[in-house]
């Protein structure tokens, strides 16, 4: 009995690690998703919860900024959690000038810290976009991430997606 609970513990472990990371790779490689047309786009929502943010708040909406997407069809909602440090400031700063770019930004202050997961809820559950987007300040988004991203999108079947994280080299916390 014990011989038995340790290699199906073994086993559990070596699926867990090895056999579905490379499942998972295998299934990724046969699919591959052709973006809409321009013009049949859907709406996007970025959603950006920001805790004492002010150092990376601008870096983070220019690089949203500078998205290959349609502007009329995404917006960026910067979610300032109990902010007591200048992120909304900045925010607000930043959006002012990305408004020449026609990109929409709106700021949303919450006076208390409530944590991440509430103000995400509260945000989704108030987003008119027909997909919505999540994304830390501290992460940087592909030019042609939401290019990628609704192509997936255009298949009824899909529900959500996931982006890759890689690990810049000279990454600084």
């Amino acid at each position: 009995m014990l011989e038995t609970f340790a290699l199906a513990s073994c086993a559990a472990v070596a699926y867990h690690h090895a056999a579905y990371p490379l499942l998972l790779r295998l299934m990724a490689k046969k699919e591959t998703r052709t973006p809409p047309p321009k013009g049949e786009r859907p709406s996007v929502a970025i959603l950006v919860p920001a805790f004492q943010e002010a150092r990376r708040i601008t870096e983070k909406l220019r690089n949203l900024a500078a998205l290959d997407y349609p502007r009329d069809k995404f917006k960026i909602v910067v979610l300032c959690d109990g902010c007591t440090d200048a992120t909304a400031e900045l925010a607000r700063t930043q959006a002012l000038a990305l408004e020449t770019q026609n990109v929409i930004v709106e700021i949303v202050e919450h006076e208390d810290n409530r944590g991440k997961v509430a103000v995400l809820n509260e945000a989704i559950a108030a987003v008119d976009a027909r997909i919505v987007v999540l994304t830390d300040v501290s992460s940087r988004v592909a030019p042609d991430a939401l290019e990628k991203l609704t192509a997936w999108f255009a298949d009824p079947d899909i529900g959500i997606a996931c982006g890759r994280y890689q690990i810049a080299p000279n990454a600084q916390p």
